[in-house]
């Protein structure tokens, strides 16, 4: 919508800018295989005129800063089967964030068809939801499992549900998704 303004306004975006929010068009497409409407390719290709495509690189190929990698250490450890999903529980986070950095570097992984990765931030539980898009509708899953306890809702390939800590009433967030993810039962196999 902001590209849109400044090319019917003949203003011209500066470098940063345009670079940022050419990034933004990328990663909210992924790239393009993620539904998009026309508006997103014009405003792509437009912004593609000025941006550091250099950046653009340097951006992409260092996705991961070492501080996260214990992040992901810690879901390997904590990495569960749930039906034919997989579940970690990172615990205390220091922002939800890395709970997608986790989700998405774990969908990397072959034969991964979706998983949820959840920890605490300040008051909430947050549950990320990654998918192939091909077996399982992420948003649907979040939406249909989780709005009764706070809000939840996304796309088909990626999702997120946050739900209030009081809501589980003291219940261990880690054993309370156990109980709803996996229809009840509390017999998990870990990875």
């Amino acid at each position: 919508m902001l590209t849109e303004y400044l090319y019917n306004l003949k203003i011209r975006p500066a470098t940063l800018l345009a670079s940022a929010l050419l990034y933004g068009i990328k990663t909210d497409t992924m790239s393009f295989e993620r539904d998009f409407i026309d508006p997103d390719m014009a405003a792509f290709k437009y912004l593609a005129k000025y941006t550091d495509h250099a950046m653009i690189k340097r951006i992409v190929k260092s996705e991961f800063h070492l501080n996260w990698v214990q992040y992901i250490s810690r879901a390997f450890y904590k990495m569960r089967h749930v039906n034919t999903s997989l579940f970690a529980h990172m615990g205390n986070v220091e922002s939800p964030d890395l709970l997608v950095i986790v989700a998405d570097f774990y969908m990397r992984v072959q034969g991964v068809p979706w998983i949820v990765i959840s920890g605490v931030y300040e008051d909430q539980l947050v549950l990320i939801f990654r998918g192939d898009g091909l077996r399982k509708d992420m948003g649907k899953i979040a939406a249909s499992t989780f709005s009764a306890y706070g809000s939840a809702g996304g796309h088909s390939q990626a999702a997120r549900a946050e739900i209030p800590l009081e809501v589980l009433d003291g219940q261990d967030p880690e054993m309370f998704l156990l109980k709803i993810l996996g229809g009840g039962s509390t017999h998990f196999r870990p990875v």
